[in-house]
């Protein structure tokens, strides 16, 4: 949106009274009144639709946001874990720590993972601009950006685009309030929920996440009780949908978990095991890895980040350093994300330093390699 800085002085007085009447009016220009989904290829299959709205609507959005930041700073909840200064592996981080100390003092631990099922395309447009009023959203914002919702989509594949058609329901993601309208389309179910002292519940944009520790008897009231609760309110308040071939339950005690999958069924924990992905972070509710069973997730990052290792020794006369500054930014963090939760052994550390030597040919005391050493070896108390 750089181009905006070329306007002369009077041509942003224009815009200016163009954003003044559309907040007025609520009502988009229809020259403006167009977004265009880009529908990008999932690795796991089928496609992320993400929407890009016009250039004034950016600006505007860009404008306006602090105003949504500070709702959600006046509107905190415990539950709500993506945000500024919250991450996906902050969240895991806090469930693993909780876990692996409750499991050290002989106490149970579970985890019960959710998963929305188009959560985005699924809202309710007319709902959630209600909700927005009711919550002391900024109505001038939340008017025109669901305008801007009802307006015509494009579907651009591939480059090849659709004609224009028109929805009734879905939040647009790339939407510079969709984060916003997500969290006060939920608060008024969640906040209807009475949870139990031992479980603690995280949303982090459409993963749910229950995370219980305690006593055999109060994890499995905990964790049943809420499910029961969450499911009606997420089928009869927030409107989604639940992706039942996504559940995983993970239990430190194997009688445990059976005993959960038989007073909620196999269709609300999904499959029992003791290791899975949490939030694309290996988690494995307070057991060691080795011991529950590494996820495939950590080998096949290190196993990318080799292969991208290899490409940029390839290409290391024509990009010279700046191979190295690409490891360092791009295959070394991927291939290390989680590593705050369960660690990095020095065999996989020695791994990666010897790829990085061998590839890239680093000289004597390399700021990348100090980077590798640093970085990777942080565990759940470090």
């Amino acid at each position: 949106m750089n181009h905006f800085a070329w306007l002369s002085d009077d041509a942003l007085e224009c815009l200016i009274g163009i954003f003044r009447v559309m907040e007025t009016s609520g009502i988009l220009p229809t020259q403006i009144n167009i977004i265009i989904s880009h529908l990008l290829p999932k690795p796991v299959g089928g496609f992320r639709p993400i929407g890009v709205f016009t250039g004034p609507y950016r600006l505007w959005g860009k404008i306006r946001r602090p105003l949504a930041v500070k709702w959600e700073n006046d509107n905190p909840r415990p539950w709500f874990a993506a945000g500024k200064f919250m991450g996906a592996a902050d969240t895991v981080w806090r469930q693993s720590l909780q876990s692996e100390a409750g499991v050290a003092a002989r106490q149970c631990a579970c985890t019960l993972l959710w998963d929305f099922q188009k959560y985005y395309e699924g809202l309710n447009i007319a709902q959630v601009e209600a909700r927005c009023v009711k919550r002391g959203f900024p109505a001038a914002i939340s008017r025109l950006a669901c305008q801007a919702y009802r307006g015509p989509r494009f579907l651009s594949l591939q480059g090849v685009i659709s004609p224009g058609y028109y929805a009734t329901s879905g939040v647009v993601a790339g939407c510079p309030f969709a984060t916003t309208f997500i969290r006060i389309n939920s608060l008024d179910g969640l906040d209807s929920i009475c949870w139990h002292p031992c479980l603690s519940y995280s949303l982090y944009i459409d993963d749910n996440g229950l995370h219980a520790v305690g006593s055999y008897k109060d994890v499995l009231q905990a964790v049943t009780d809420g499910s029961r609760q969450l499911h009606r309110v997420i089928s009869e308040d927030i409107g989604a949908k639940l992706a039942e071939d996504k559940a995983v339950l993970m239990c430190s005690n194997k009688a445990l978990g059976e005993d959960i999958q038989a007073e909620l069924g196999a269709s609300l924990t999904g499959p029992l095991c003791a290791a899975s992905t949490n939030l694309g972070v290996d988690d494995s509710v307070g057991l060691p890895l080795r011991h529950a069973g590494r996820n495939l997730k950590t080998k096949a990052r290190k196993k990318k980040a080799m292969a991208r290792a290899k490409r940029l020794g390839k290409l290391q006369k024509t990009l010279g350093r700046r191979a190295r500054n690409i490891w360092v930014a791009g295959p070394l963090p991927a291939a290390t994300y989680g590593a705050e939760v369960h660690g990095v052994s020095d065999a996989e550390l020695r791994a990666l330093r010897r790829s990085f030597a061998s590839v890239l040919k680093p000289s004597a005391g390399d700021r990348s390699l100090s980077i590798l050493s640093s970085s990777s070896r942080r565990t759940p108390l470090g």
